[in-house]
């Protein structure tokens, strides 16, 4: 009977470590709750300038993904942690994100 208690609180002990191993992970906040909130918009085409950088992230520091000089069909309304504006669109089996500073109509 103590070797099937001891296994017990032993095996108990032990994934209740494991739990507060992966606990983090699961509920770790991302650098989006921080940095920026999104919501999603009718989508819409949008102008901008020539050459407007489509970001990786809604941040002037983020990285560009490419260059574009043609309409983008934009999904999402974004704000970043400066109050600024960012436009949402699909890239790569993604998103990139376009500064409101680029648009053209």
């Amino acid at each position: 009977m103590r070797i099937r208690h001891t296994f017990a609180t032993a095996a108990a002990g032990a994934a209740l470590a494991l739990g507060a191993l992966t606990a983090p992970a699961q509920g770790a906040v991302t650098d989006a709750a921080a940095d920026w909130s999104c919501s999603s918009i009718a989508g819409q085409y949008m102008n901008f300038e020539p050459d407007t950088p489509m970001h990786a992230k809604p941040l002037g520091s983020s990285q560009v993904y490419a260059y574009f000089s043609s309409p983008q069909w934009i999904n999402g309304s974004c704000i970043n942690k400066y109050g600024n504006q960012w436009w949402r669109a699909y890239y790569s089996g993604g998103y990139g994100y376009i500064y409101d500073g680029y648009r053209t109509g």
